[in-house]
């Protein structure tokens, strides 16, 4: 156990993984911040949340990657994952989300001008 460097890998990827998978969800309750625009007290729900998910996807990750043993090189993995994703994948999602929904808001800007649905939507 002294040299013990067999699994350190496996388990570092699958702490990346995690990582990357806690990058995904901190994308999504940012565009879900932007979208519902919410007040202090669902503000500080939504980061109870994020902190609790996060927490349970890093845990149940270490669970099945190294048996529950907190290794530094684990830890090492998940914030390399959120990393990554936030360098990388997270800001190309970002902007082609943007570029996906800008027909979609303009169709809705549209809608909204309409007469009957100034009535429908008050």
């Amino acid at each position: 156990m002294l040299f013990y460097t067999v699994g350190q890998s496996r388990i570092f990827l699958t702490m990346l993984y995690a990582g990357l998978a806690v990058g995904l969800y901190a994308s999504l309750d940012s565009a879900a911040r932007r979208l519902f625009r919410p007040g202090p007290v669902f503000s500080l729900l939504m980061d109870l949340l994020f902190g609790l998910i996060s927490a349970c996807i890093t845990c149940i990750a270490l669970v099945a990657a190294a048996d529950g043993e907190l290794r530094l090189y684990s830890l090492m993995g998940v914030l390399s994952g959120a990393l990554i994703y936030m360098g990388t994948i997270g800001p190309l999602l970002k902007s082609a989300g943007s570029l996906l929904l800008r027909p979609l808001n303009a169709l809705l800007g549209w809608m909204k001008q309409r007469s009957f649905l100034k009535k429908l939507l008050r």
